[in-house]
Formats: structure tokens, C-alpha cells, sequence
């Protein structure tokens, strides 16, 4: 049986899904980092309330196959891009464009004059094919492993 994926808003429900499909997309996810990396980027699924107060003060958008959550991203109310996640199984298939032109939608609807976002290695390029720039290369050290990433920025055209 064949269901499309559609895309809604997240909300407070949501948030424990979430951060399971954040983790086990770090941990089972195409991936540029080492275990060590990995473990040390998402040792747990988040909890608590950083994680429920961290996802509040976004707009999420869940892409759902059926009701299950297979991908999300997440925007800031000052145009930063925090989560974006596919699970393994459904990367590829274009759904991380799909939700990133809904939440740029969002950002135009909301007047915001340009997005940034810290891409991991395997996003960066992905991010770039919509249109980001690198503004720079980082290498933030977090429970005792270096996570390379970039930092990185769109300016929406009016």
C-alpha cells in the first residue's frame, strides 16, 4: 500500500517524535561522521523542557507518511533554520526540498530578509542547491569531539 507524504504544522504532541527521528537520523542517517562524532552530537533522544521550550518557539513543519513523521524542519521567529531532518530510508526522494520551500514560504509570509542555518556535511550540499552560501566553515568542539559544519545564509529577494 502505497500513502503520500503530506506536510503539516507541528505542535507540542509532536515534539517526543521528533526527538527520536532527530536522534536515530544522526545515529542511522547517510553520514559523514564517525561514531564517536555521532555519539557525542546525540548521545539521547533529546528531553525535557530545553528540547519542548527549544521546539515551541518555532514553526515546524512534519512531513508525515500516514501520521508518522519521516522528515522536519524548523524555523526560528528570526529566520534561523534549526532542524533538518529525513529518516535513511526516505532521504533522496526529495522531500528535504519540499519542506525547505514551505518553511521559506513561511519566512517570505513572514517578512524575514534572509535565512541562515549551521549545516552538518551531508546537508551543506543540499543546502547549497537551494540557494545557500557558505559564510564560513566551523569546527565546534561538543563532549569531546570535533563536529565540522558550515555556517550558512540566504538572502530572500523580495
Amino acid at each position: 500500500m502505497h500513502h503520500r507524504i503530506h506536510i503539516r504544522q507541528g505542535a507540542s504532541p509532536d515534539w517526543l517524535d521528533l526527538a527520536e527521528l532527530f536522534h536515530q537520523t544522526i545515529h542511522e542517517g547517510a553520514n559523514l561522521y564517525t561514531k564517536a562524532q555521532r555519539q557525542a552530537w546525540s548521545p539521547a533522544p533529546p528531553e525535557g523542557a530545553n528540547w519542548t521550550e527549544r521546539l515551541d518557539v518555532q514553526t515546524v513543519l512534519i512531513a508525515c507518511m500516514a501520521d508518522w513523521p519521516v522528515g522536519f524542519i524548523s524555523l526560528t521567529p528570526h529566520g534561523y533554520i534549526d532542524f533538518a531532518y529525513i529518516r535513511r530510508a526516505y532521504q533522496g526522494r526529495g522531500l528535504f526540498r519540499q519542506l525547505y520551500e514551505a518553511i521559506e514560504t513561511k519566512a517570505r509570509d513572514d517578512h524575514i530578509k534572509a535565512l541562515t542555518t549551521h549545516a552538518s556535511l551531508h546537508a551543506g550540499p543540499a543546502f547549497k542547491r537551494l540557494g545557500f552560501i557558505c559564510l564560513a566553515p566551523e569546527t565546534p568542539f561538543l563532549r569531546g569531539q570535533y563536529l565540522p559544519r558550515f555556517y550558512m545564509q540566504k538572502y530572500l529577494s523580495p
